[in-house]
């Protein structure tokens, strides 16, 4: 019969400012009550954790140290929600009056309607009940599921339940055996022990030059803030280094000393008696029995007797030195 009473009273409900305001006050007020609960729970729990440290249970510390992480956000949850009830504590009026839900109100009202059903706070049912009233069931329901994502992204994170990692449990374990003095030497996690395992093997792999570098690697190495600047080349051709000056004009030089060297050695040395041209060929073999030295000039014979006036082996072969020098040019 109660039951139906009040399935019958909650038809007739309406939305009242005192109603809500009296349930945000109580509720704020169970936050904190809820809230010192759980800091004395962690000063019990951070002595037994160092307890088990100092007996070197440290598997059953790594358990607790799980809670305690667990209770610490809890705590957070607590006290977020303790300062939005204050908020929306004085802001009744101002809510009463509008019709929607105030722009800066959405993200406190909606943390609160989250938290009402995930948290054990009896007055955070009726202020959810009050607000639903007010906006209707289907706003209120999309701020339980967080379809909006209206609610802070805080204060999700803390209520969400998830396993604390291996870093964050090793780090509470050192802070408490540093808190009660507790000898107790911090294990590296996997994570550590690979990087410090790449950093080795890349330290070892490059090893770093101790020799500074010599003046002449420093002279010839270019600056790094300093660009390379190549020679420009030259469009005229490289000067010749051995004296040669080439002239256009080298093969009538030739022919003319040519003929001018012919001319004086036929001037200087007539022919011998018997002999009416220079075409005609001379003996193979001199007087004296030594082979004669073909001329290689125009117009000259081979030579029987080296007189006065006469060209001897010497100047004859200084002569065709010379001439291959011309020919060479």
């Amino acid at each position: 019969m109660s039951s139906f009473k009040k399935s019958v009273m909650g038809i007739f409900d309406r939305w009242k400012a005192s109603t809500c305001k009296a349930s945000l006050q109580l509720a704020g007020k169970r936050c904190t009550l809820q809230r010192n609960k759980v800091i004395k729970w962690q000063r019990i729990a951070e002595r037994e954790i160092a307890e088990m440290l100092r007996q070197g249970r440290e598997e059953k510390a790594r358990i607790k140290a799980e809670q305690l992480i667990a209770n610490q956000k809890l705590e957070s949850a607590y006290d977020i929600l303790e300062t939005q009830c204050e908020l929306l504590y004085t802001r009744i009026q101002y809510i009463d009056q509008s019709k929607e839900c105030p722009a800066d109100l959405i993200c406190p009202i909606a943390t609160m309607i989250y938290a009402g059903v995930r948290l054990t706070v009896p007055e955070m049912a009726n202020c959810v009940r009050q607000f639903e009233l007010k906006y209707g069931r289907i706003w209120c329901q999309q701020h339980i599921d967080n379809s909006t994502q209206d609610v802070a992204p805080r204060f999700v994170g803390l209520l969400t339940i998830t396993s604390p990692s291996e870093s964050m449990i090793l780090d509470t374990l050192d802070e408490i055996a540093d808190k009660f003095g507790v000898e107790w030497k911090r294990p590296s996690t996997i994570e550590e022990k690979l990087a410090d395992a790449l950093t080795i093997s890349h330290s070892s792999s490059i090893p770093a030059s101790t020799t500074p570098p010599s003046v002449t690697q420093q002279q010839i190495s270019p600056s790094s803030s300093e660009p390379t600047v190549l020679p420009e080349s030259s469009s005229t051709p490289d000067k010749d280094t051995t004296g040669f000056v080439p002239n256009p004009k080298a093969d009538e030089l030739v022919f003319e000393d040519l003929d001018k060297e012919e001319q004086s050695i036929s001037n200087s040395r007539p022919f011998p008696a018997g002999h009416t041209s220079a075409s005609k060929a001379l003996p193979a073999i001199n007087p004296q029995g030594t082979p004669r030295r073909p001329s290689t000039l125009v117009g000259f014979g081979c030579r029987d007797k080296v007189g006065e006036g006469e060209i001897g082996d010497a100047e004859f072969d200084e002569l065709l030195q010379r001439f291959n020098k011309l020919k060479d040019i």
